[in-house]
């Protein structure tokens, strides 16, 4: 090589002096001459439009780059090691040829004083002309420029071997060089280089595997975290190797105080999961209760196998909250209150005292008893008490006890485990009671449960824990319990229908509901609101009720109550093809309550009974004309207009 350096320079001359290329030049530093010749670098000025990064642009661009100095500097250090006190030095450059690091000996480092080889100044061949750095850029592949090779006079001392660095989707990430005196160039440098650089892009490739690993993990951790049951994953030897933050508070224990520690340490000797991961089985849905450091805990769990890369089978245990999982089977299955006490409609004196009682009894956890006919909204009440309760977030369960099969009553109400009895439900049903954990229970029509059922009944009354059928362990509940019913349960104790001591139990705090005959002023309110309702389901003009159909349903003593009169007004809007309800309109029941009148004559009869009825309610309501007008159901205007039809002072 020290041979050629002559020929090369008599070459070099020539280009410069003629522009003639010698068949002496490598193909790859000719086109690189052709190259700095087009950019219009001065041969003999090498140091021309050479900028060097500031201090801040300098760290800015390192700061960038930090995957390339982390991966590199080991190697760095290595490779100076080796050329240590032979006069060369290491430099490592990004992409563009701005150099990031740089170490070399004091000699080498005057000997390139002048030349800006330091860290912050730009090495491309668009700069410097022919260079190992700026050449290996364009050529994208390793390369050793000697001597008088380079472009520029002013770098004709020096021999340079450089190699680019990728990244493992081969971007480049940067330039590792060696440069030092041309009379100690060795074409060794080069391999010593490219074999340095092979170790950076293994060690690139290295950190992002490493990098991709610890992110997946991150992620897939997040997503562990964020899954609405608790996670545990065991290892063939029955450790728990990771459960979630939600887990372990399921478990009521903390997650540095699971990992490590054998499923039976934490749940307990023979297991199901414990037989699970011995025989290889797989569940979804299993109830159960396990131990905890604050007690016995019922939940919910599935278990998956999974195998490890050594091929052993370990086991993913997913768990729930039997009561998380109640309430949102009840949200999905819409038995969630849904009335308040706004949606009780009437303004009479009578079904206001019963509101604002009610609305006392809300505020605590005792037993309700609501009496009233049917058809006089005890459920509405019962929801609308468990809405205003500190319970409202928390489910709210009906069963109709009169609605039950006899034979069924039992497990609908206290639930039953698998195999209890032939044909149930495989792995077992919760009962209501269990259902409604946490909030409140109605029990509707108690008068008609079951004798045999009012004992087990009672009992979760007094103890507040249930034993579902064909198990042998009780759990505690925490329901309220709201009951309903239209008979005389006193009478039916008589009877020996009912037991004394449940109805002590129920009658804690006793509702009663007044009939619709005993709030009359409320009955013209409920079928304006009825008829407005469903004239607006049946796509309905809203009709006008005449005076005498008025009069007509408010002396109807209305047997069924609300539920009766709602019904009677769906009926009439599906038949009704006028702007006006008229007593022709309603149903044979109420028309055969209705005695024709004679209005003929200077007053007639429909006239007298008119006056009859707004002289009765003017003495029941002591002369107030608001409240007789609110006991007739019409307004006050309405109310003067008549009494001064009617001549009544």
């Amino acid at each position: 090589m020290l041979n050629k350096a002559p020929l090369i320079f008599e070459a070099w001359q020539a280009y410069i002096t003629h522009r003639r290329l010698a068949p002496i030049l490598e193909p790859t530093i000719a086109l690189s001459w052709e190259r700095c010749r087009y950019y219009g670098i001065d041969p003999n000025d090498s140091l021309t439009n050479c900028r060097e990064l500031t201090e801040e642009e300098l760290e800015d661009r390192r700061e960038r780059r930090q995957v390339l100095l982390d991966n590199a500097k080991t190697f760095l250090e290595t490779v100076y090691r080796i050329v240590e006190g032979s006069g060369f030095m290491v430099i490592l450059t990004d992409e563009q040829g701005w150099v990031l690091e740089m170490l070399g000996d004091p000699e080498i480092v005057n000997y390139t004083q002048g030349l800006n080889f330091t860290p912050g100044s730009n090495w491309s061949e668009e700069i410097r002309g022919t260079n190992a750095i700026g050449t290996a850029i364009i050529e994208q592949r390793p390369l050793q420029v000697y001597a008088t090779e380079h472009y520029c006079k002013s770098l004709h001392h020096l021999t340079c071997s450089a190699s680019p660095i990728y990244d493992c989707n081969r971007v480049l990430l940067g330039i590792l060089d060696v440069t030092g005196p041309s009379n100690c160039a060795h074409p060794h440098t080069l391999g010593m280089v490219v074999s340095a650089v092979a170790a950076i892009e293994k060690q690139i490739a290295n950190s992002a595997v490493s990098d991709n690993v610890i992110s997946a993990y991150s992620k897939l951790n997040t997503i562990i975290e964020s899954i609405t049951e608790g996670v545990i994953t065991v290892n063939a030897y029955g450790v728990v190797k990771h459960i979630n933050t939600l887990g372990a508070r399921i478990l009521n224990n903390t997650t540095d105080a699971c990992i490590g520690r054998t499923m039976s340490d934490i749940f307990g000797e023979n297991t199901v999961f414990e037989k699970a991961l011995k025989n290889g089985e797989q569940f979804d849905g299993k109830e159960l209760t396990v131990n905890t450091p604050k007690g016995r805990v019922p939940i919910i769990c599935s278990v998956k196998l999974f195998t490890d890369t050594k091929g052993r089978s370990g086991i993913i245990i997913s768990i729930s909250e039997q009561k998380r999982v109640h309430r949102l089977v009840n949200e999905i299955a819409g038995t969630q209150a849904r009335f308040n006490f706004k949606d009780v409609i009437g303004r009479s004196a009578e079904i206001q005292r019963v509101v604002t009682f009610a609305k006392t009894v809300a505020r605590n956890d005792s037993t309700v008893l609501i009496q009233g006919e049917s058809g006089t909204g005890k459920e509405i009440f019962a929801q609308a008490i468990h809405r205003h309760s500190l319970r409202k977030d928390e489910p709210f369960v009906a069963i109709n006890c009169a609605a039950i099969p006899r034979a069924l009553v039992e497990s609908e109400l206290f639930g039953y485990v698998d195999g209890a009895f032939t044909g149930g439900h495989k792995g077992g049903r919760p009962g209501k009671l269990e259902l409604a954990n946490s909030g409140t229970i109605f029990l509707d029509e108690i008068g008609d449960m079951p004798l045999e059922i009012q004992g087990s009944l009672l009992r979760f009354l007094q103890e507040r824990q249930i034993t579902r059928i064909g198990a042998q362990k009780p759990f505690p509940l925490d329901v309220r319990v709201i009951a309903a019913t239209h008979k005389d349960l006193i009478k039916e104790v008589d009877k020996g229908n009912f037991r004394l001591d449940l109805y002590y139990r129920l009658n804690v705090v006793r509702l009663n509901l007044p009939p619709l005959r005993e709030r009359k002023g409320d009955i013209l309110l409920l079928a304006e609101y009825f008829i407005r309702h469903i004239s607006q389901k049946l796509d309905k003009q809203e009709p006008v009720m005449s005076e005498d159909a008025i009069l007509l349903l408010q002396n109807y003593d209305w047997p069924g109550n609300i539920r009766e009169l709602e019904n009677m007004v769906e009926h009439v809007m599906n038949i009704l093809e006028t702007p006006v309800l008229t007593v022709s309109h309603l149903p044979e029941a109420l028309k055969k309550s209705y005695r024709p009148v004679d209005i003929t004559g200077t007053g007639g009869m429909l006239k007298e009974s008119e006056a009859t009825t707004i002289k009765q309610a003017l003495s029941l309501c002591h002369g107030n004309l608001t409240k007789s007008a609110e006991f007739l159901g019409i307004g006050r205007a309405t109310l003067y207009r008549k009494l001064k039809k009617l001549g009544i002072s």
